[in-house]
């Protein structure tokens, strides 16, 4: 047993007054954890993952690396959750990110077809505009799909990606690069990150 072990428990506090910003923005972002050259690190005193997600080179465009990509979402419908699973000491969180993108079209079946049965990393913005992130090194990201074209005239079509992961923390804040398909967001030069969008 380590006899050096100090507590780390630190006070939560929380200013009466201020609104806690529920649900998600309308984009979230994906890459196949394959596609990742460099991983941010988890800082446990910040709650924030350190640096950028850094991705490999692009063999079809050769000088430019890999892009996250977009799935457009329903912000009023899609959700974040986390609980804790386990026993102590090995508790862990189970993260999962619920997305729901408005049609049952080819381009949904396109993302379907290459989420099914692969490893992905997903960052999603809550109406906070904190970005987070499902998917890290040390455990899989699982991704299921459910599409629905409605009922009669009233009804909504949609594709419900939903993305599961286990994770020492709930989604960790991250606040480096998004190099997405339709150029960088939160751009980062110094590696501290601002979220911006």
């Amino acid at each position: 047993m380590d006899t050096n072990c100090t507590s780390s428990v630190k006070s939560l506090r929380w200013c009466k007054g201020k609104t806690s910003k529920p649900g998600l923005r309308d984009k979230v972002y994906y890459v196949a954890k394959s596609d990742i050259a460099i991983w941010p690190i988890y800082n446990p005193e910040t709650g924030k993952l350190e640096g950028s997600f850094k991705l490999v080179s692009d063999p079809q465009n050769p000088g430019t690396t890999k892009k996250w990509s977009t799935i457009d979402v329903l912000p009023n419908k899609s959700s974040f959750k986390s609980e804790s699973q386990g026993e102590y000491p090995s508790v862990t969180q189970k993260n999962t990110l619920e997305a729901i993108y408005p049609g049952c079209n080819a381009e949904a079946n396109i993302a379907v077809g290459k989420l099914n049965n692969n490893d992905t990393v997903v960052i999603a913005q809550g109406a906070d505009k904190i970005y987070r992130v499902i998917g890290n090194e040390d455990y899989p990201t699982n991704a299921t799909a459910a599409q629905d074209l409605g009922q009669g005239e009233t009804g909504s079509t949609s594709t419900t990606l939903t993305f599961t992961t286990t994770d020492v923390v709930p989604a960790p804040i991250y606040e480096g690069e998004i190099d997405t398909e339709d150029g960088i967001i939160n751009p980062d030069e110094s590696g501290s990150g601002s979220a911006s969008e």
